[in-house]
């Protein structure tokens, strides 16, 4: 496994950043060479044929991927993260300051909106960093949240929010300005949370489902009522025996135009269609992703729990997919480790690895970037990708910030 220097440029648009901050975080100079990353690579010598298989079948596009992928031998890996800039800030007026970001959209002039779970209110940041407004309290009325379940922009001029637990959506403009509310019980969403929108006028609201491993997700119009278009679920390690009280998601994105879903156990994406229909399978045979833990109590009733996962791609300004990965690298046997949990009721001592994984417009995998120690990369957990083609993630230390990243891709 080769050591590979991966470039976060600190560009003069990440001014947001205060001088104690830019001190602890790098070194003098222009450039952070990151050397905790490494690329999986089988061999040195570089490939001059790919060694998979694409076929479609019943309008089913499958791509079957080699462990090893098309940069190996490439050294160094032909992508950088440039940092532009930081939203939220360590010390400094409380409007700008982030307690738990639990959802980020951004819309085509680079401005973010992010949800501050922690405060119950919505915070809007220009794209310098500087904060634009904020909104909203605790509360179950109008210009009130509660138990809010994911954020997302309609492309046009209006910001959408499941809230009340995902029973309710929200939306306000694009200045703060709280606009209407539509009940979701009209979609057939209950505990819904918003994915994203496929066009202005059709988002994608995803539900836990208990009994099983996997996703529901509705394609829903909007209107007067909100109506239903389609369905569809997601089943993942269908063997697998779970109580019916319990059960675990998997990562679900809109990207693209498609709805993308990750994968829990086994390296596994699927692309869908506003309709619902699968489109698209991307596989890669590896070994390290391991599935839920199962401890059942009685016949019915028990504990589960994730010890990683396969998020769902987002899909760069080039095509290419970026699909983030983390697992347990301590850990051979989940079930006993979730028995030995709920039977001692100590807590776990995970230790984790996680990858950044690039495929082209076709779904060939090129290669990863491995990190070592931590269930999460250094430039943050990838959230979306902007309008403006840019990488948007989050990060909780040293504070909780949205930061935003151009990605380049030579060749």
């Amino acid at each position: 496994m080769r050591e590979l220097a991966v470039l976060w440029r600190d560009t003069a648009a990440a001014a947001g950043l205060t001088s104690k901050q830019k001190a602890r975080k790098r070194e003098p100079g222009l450039t952070i060479a990151v050397a905790a990353l490494c690329l999986f690579a089988a061999s040195c010598a570089p490939r001059s044929s790919w060694p998979g298989n694409i076929e479609t079948r019943d309008g089913v596009t499958y791509v079957e991927n080699p462990a090893t992928g098309l940069w190996d031998g490439r050294d160094p890996l032909p992508v950088s993260f440039e940092l532009e800039q930081v939203f939220g800030v360590e010390e400094g007026p409380d409007e700008m300051m982030l307690g738990s970001v639990r959802g980020v959209a951004v819309d085509d002039e680079q401005n973010v909106y992010v949800f501050d779970q922690q405060s119950n209110r919505l915070v809007s940041f220009a794209g310098d960093g500087s904060v634009r407004w904020t909104a909203g309290r605790q509360g179950q009325g109008p210009e009130e949240f509660q138990r809010a379940r994911g954020i997302a922009w309609d492309g046009e001029g209006s910001l959408f929010i499941a809230n009340q637990g995902g029973t309710r959506l929200d939306q306000w403009d694009l200045d703060g300005a709280f606009l209407a509310t539509y009940p979701l019980g009209t979609a057939r969403v209950s505990g819904g949370q918003l994915a994203g929108f496929l066009r202005s006028d059709t988002a994608v609201f995803t539900e836990f489902t208990p009994g099983a491993v996997g996703v529901d997700f509705t394609v829903v119009e909007l209107g007067e009522p909100l109506t239903a278009r389609a369905e569809a679920s997601v089943r993942v390690n269908p063997d697998l025996a779970i109580p019916a009280t319990v059960g675990a998601g998997v990562d679900l994105r809109v990207a693209d135009g498609a709805i993308l879903v990750g994968n829990d156990g086994e390296y596994v994406l699927r692309g869908y269609d506003a309709d619902a229909q699968l489109t698209r399978v991307v596989s890669r045979p590896v070994d390290y992703l391991v599935r839920v833990g199962v401890h059942f109590i009685d016949k019915r009733r028990g504990s589960i729990g994730s010890f990683g996962q396969l998020m769902a791609p987002l899909a760069l300004e080039s095509g290419h997919w970026l699909v983030s990965a983390y697992w347990p690298t301590n850990i051979d046997d989940p079930d006993a480790e979730i028995r030995r949990m709920m039977e001692t009721r100590e807590r776990t001592t995970t230790e984790y690895a996680n990858s950044l994984d690039l495929f082209d417009p076709d779904g060939r995998f090129l290669g990863s970037v491995l990190q070592e120690g931590t269930n999460a990369p250094d430039i943050g957990r990838p959230e979306l990708v902007g309008p403006d083609g840019r990488l948007y993630t989050t990060l909780y230390n040293p504070f909780p910030q949205v930061r935003r990243y151009r990605v380049r891709i030579e060749g």
